[in-house]
């Protein structure tokens, strides 16, 4: 079986396989699932190179990359008046997460084509979470810690000790980058359960409930609020009206109960807050802390000082990588991001780069909701899986940096090819036979 996507590129059951194997193994193996997109992504611009430079959507990217390109060269040769401590260097290496990526985005468009190959493209992704699932489990039961790694480094596990916030990692480095992938996957497993109910397959709708419990079990582990977040706003998303009326309630106590705490210290609440289980637990402390100490939370120093950076130089930034240099030398503190992508995009390239990036994604998560979700031909639950996830990870972007990871790179721009592919889908012009 052949299929013609928006690119008129062929795509045969061989080179999806090859696809599906990459996805599988992305979050396990991404070195080797990187070379895969490659490969496809090659063949897949080379392929239907007229059809992508025409694409506005793409057109927008070749302008992004363009821009970052020259700035490099600026940077490199021409500019003198860098941060001492930062090298041109760093630039170069910068752009690596954004004009690869873009590429990626383009290629692998014509693989998510049509519902039946998102919905296979999901269940793999599902399936190569598995080993993230397994490796949260074993740290946190046998207390398994890494790094673990094989084929000369090729393959690496980090499995990262415990610190002070007993957190796992699973293979990934950081917790938040862990929370961070769970919660994308999670709403593709939320849309198969759904789907599994209409159906009245009840012996899949009880498997999938139970992945479920072990993906939320997994995300509470890694005591990161955004993940935590995340799970919980894509339950209405993936589930409808009838359950938001029941979260508007749940989050309306919840807002009244933190709100008490807040302005009564000495009320019986405060107490129970205070008790051994809120106090001990690290991710309830953490949402606590944050709504009783609001003006202390470093994330607002963060945000002033990155905005006082970009008004010093708007238009082209102070090179990649150049906030934490910038940050130490007035704070004397160190601070790896700005804990906001387009304010880190700003610092880094400039306005034009963060608001040219910004308006692109937004544009794709405007659009694809309304057919996704508004229009009345489009009923596909998994569409709905994609868009939550792109959705959810597009939020978290706006209190924290959790983009530069490669594995959650390449995943974020796959969730959005399939938007972009269900966009043009829906522009492209109704079959009029029925007139003739």
């Amino acid at each position: 079986m052949i299929e013609k996507n928006s690119y008129d590129l062929k795509i045969n059951k061989l080179d999806f396989k090859i696809f599906l194997i990459a996805i599988f193994l992305l979050a396990s193996a991404p070195f080797f699932s990187a070379i895969i997109f490659l490969y496809l992504t090659i063949k897949g611009t080379y392929k239907s190179f007229y059809s992508v430079i025409r694409d506005k959507y793409n057109l927008v990217i070749f302008l992004i990359s363009l821009i970052m390109l020259i700035q490099c060269v600026i940077y490199t040769f021409f500019d003198n008046t860098a941060i001492k401590q930062w090298d041109s260097q760093l630039h170069w290496a910068g752009i690596a997460n954004w004009i690869p990526l873009f590429l990626l985005f383009i290629g692998l468009q014509p693989y998510l084509s049509n519902e039946d190959n998102r919905l296979k493209t999901a269940k793999f992704f599902i399936a190569g979470s598995f080993p993230v699932i397994a490796s949260c489990l074993f740290q946190f039961i046998f207390g398994w810690h890494g790094p673990f790694e094989t084929l000369n480094g090729l393959i690496k596990w980090f499995q990262v000790p415990y610190g002070g916030e007993q957190s796992v990692t699973g293979l990934f480095n950081n917790p938040n980058y862990t929370g961070s992938w769970l919660t994308l996957i999670f709403p593709l497993l939320l849309a198969c359960l759904k789907d599994k109910f209409r159906k009245k397959e009840l012996i899949k709708f009880k498997i999938l409930l139970l992945i479920i419990s072990t993906f939320t079990f997994s995300i509470i582990l890694t005591n990161s609020r955004a993940a935590f977040i995340g799970l919980i706003i894509s339950i209405p998303i993936i589930f409808g009206r009838r359950i938001i009326k029941s979260f508007n309630f749940l989050i309306l106590i919840v807002l009244i109960f933190l709100s008490a705490y807040y302005f009564f210290p000495d009320s019986l609440l405060n107490e129970i807050f205070n008790n051994s289980f809120f106090k001990d637990n690290y991710l309830i402390s953490k949402f606590t802390s944050m709504f009783y100490s609001l003006n202390n939370e470093i994330r607002i120093s963060i945000w002033s000082n990155a905005i006082s950076y970009i008004q010093e130089k708007p238009l082209f930034g102070w090179g990649s990588s150049s906030f934490p240099l910038l940050f130490r030398i007035q704070n004397n503190i160190w601070y790896g991001h700005t804990h906001n992508l387009f304010l880190e995009l700003a610092v880094s390239y400039g306005l034009i780069i963060s608001l040219l990036v910004f308006s692109f994604l937004l544009n794709i998560i405007y659009r694809s909701y309304f057919i996704v979700f508004k229009n009345e031909e489009n009923d596909s639950l998994i569409d709905k899986g994609y868009w939550a996830g792109s959705f959810i990870f597009f939020i978290a972007q706006l209190y924290d940096v959790l983009y530069f990871d490669f594995r959650l790179n390449i995943a974020t721009w796959i969730f959005l090819a399939g938007l972009k592919s269900i966009i043009d889908k829906n522009n492209k012009p109704k079959n009029l036979s029925k007139f003739n």
